[in-house]
């Protein structure tokens, strides 16, 4: 469990009516798309290709840890800071995973896992997602894509799993772009201002205030500091996505949990269309 989660019991869960989205945004990593087997083995299975069982699967796992969190440090937003393309920012990581292996090697190595995680077949799509999004279309719920992860990789998955529809390219909001990230709150605010400035097809929300459409506004994700925190700091209610139920919230068999009126708990995404209110007509509840 996050440090920077409470605990289950000190909260005072009872029965809460919810309050329908006019807004629904994602995280994406993790929360709409996820690899298709962790990075660490992913990587050692192309690697040992090359060059036998060195290095393990635990040692790639720590190098990464590492060395991911401290390019971050030297050139945040995925090197944006320093004027790379996305594509610098990966293979200096990749070169530092692997600074020790033979050069010739290596750089096929590199070569071979970049080009791997630039497609879809390093990725899956979580099966909760459509129903979601055909329910939220159902609706007239906009879907907005709120998230810290990669530029390329998202746009991937969202055009390659055909799911760019329901979203629009109006509404991916990433850190990329934002240049704020969570868990900073003023990553949502920015994007409830560009949300007020969009058409959004016939589900408008101009003539709203940024009041009203924040209290209509729920932000999924799997992190509880990043997607929970940080958006109920912003003023916007909050879905933290508890797949594996490691947070605590969830009992065994429970799918979702309300907390408050402005925080829900949910094992799969499915467990939001009946709390949202929405049934097979496509009409609200």
């Amino acid at each position: 469990m996050d440090s920077a989660s409470p605990q289950p019991s000190e909260l005072n869960v009872r029965p809460v009516k919810v309050v329908k989205p006019l807004v629904v945004s994602f995280d994406a990593y993790d929360t709409i798309y996820e690899p298709v087997a962790p990075v660490h083995q992913q990587y050692h299975a192309i690697v040992t290709r090359y060059k036998g069982n060195w290095p393990s699967e635990e040692e790639i796992s720590t190098r990464y840890r590492q060395h991911y969190s401290q390019l971050c440090q030297e050139y945040p937003n995925y090197g944006k800071s320093a004027g790379w393309p996305i594509e610098i920012f990966w293979k200096t990581l990749l070169n530092r995973v692997f600074y020790d292996g033979e050069p010739t090697i290596m750089d096929a190595v590199v070569s071979e896992i970049a080009s791997h995680f630039s497609s879809h077949a390093a990725y899956h799509v979580f099966e909760d997602v459509e129903p979601l999004l055909q329910a939220l279309a159902k609706n007239g719920v906009i879907p907005a894509v709120a998230s810290n992860a990669d530029e390329q990789v998202t746009h991937l998955v969202l055009h390659t799993f055909g799911l760019i529809d329901y979203f629009g390219k109006e509404n991916i909001f990433l850190s990329y772009h934002l240049e704020l990230s969570k868990p900073d709150p003023a990553f949502f605010e920015k994007i409830g201002t560009k949300l007020l400035e969009l058409k959004n097809g016939e589900h408008s929300l101009k003539g709203l205030s940024k009041a009203e459409i924040k209290d209509h506004w729920w932000h999924v994700g799997d992190d509880y500091k990043k997607d929970v925190l940080c958006s109920q700091r912003a003023g916007i209610r909050s879905v933290l996505l508890d797949r594996k139920g490691q947070y605590g919230f969830l009992k065994e068999g429970e799918d979702s949990v309300i907390v408050h009126d402005r925080f829900i708990v949910a094992r799969s995404l499915l467990a939001l269309i009946d709390l949202f209110g929405m049934n097979e007509s496509g009409k609200g509840a």
